[in-house]
């Protein structure tokens, strides 16, 4: 008995801290875009800004994840989303409406963050910055989704 107690008890650490790691967005992911070293499509993978909707909550929830070279690092992430009525949707981004963001030193990634969506357009940002985040200068890479509208 003392062994699958202590079974369970390791399993339910392992499950609490899988959450407390990456933290996923309700809904069905709609779009991915991969965040690249030197702001190339041929550069190093740093991670990905994903763009999620979900019709049960009508939100657009979004987050930057970190990948293989970037995960369990602490580095300068980032990620923005903002939403706004089709009008207020000019030259692919939000001119008005509601805004989050996060910014801050992440192992696995920023967000999630949600908004509401329903009859709106949205737009969102991630980013990462692959050196040293102690450093003054910020070298963020970053990669953007715009036009999803609901």
């Amino acid at each position: 008995m003392k062994i699958v107690c202590t079974g369970l008890l390791l399993l339910a650490a392992v499950s609490a801290s899988g959450t407390a790691v990456a933290q996923a967005c309700p809904g069905k992911l709609i779009a991915v875009k991969d965040i690249r070293n030197w702001d190339r499509a041929d550069g190093p993978k740093l991670g990905e800004l994903q763009l999620y909707w979900d019709s049960a909550s009508n939100k657009n929830c979004a987050r930057t994840v970190h990948t293989a070279r970037t995960w369990n690092k602490p580095l300068k992430t980032s990620l923005i989303i903002q939403t706004c009525e089709r009008k207020d949707f000019k030259n692919g981004y939000c001119t008005a409406g509601a805004k989050k963001y996060q910014n801050g030193v992440y192992k696995f990634q920023a967000g999630p963050l949600s908004l509401p969506g329903g009859n709106r357009c949205v737009w969102t940002q991630g980013g990462i910055d692959p050196y040293d985040p102690s450093r003054p200068a910020s070298h963020f890479h970053t990669n953007t989704i715009a036009g999803h509208c609901r």
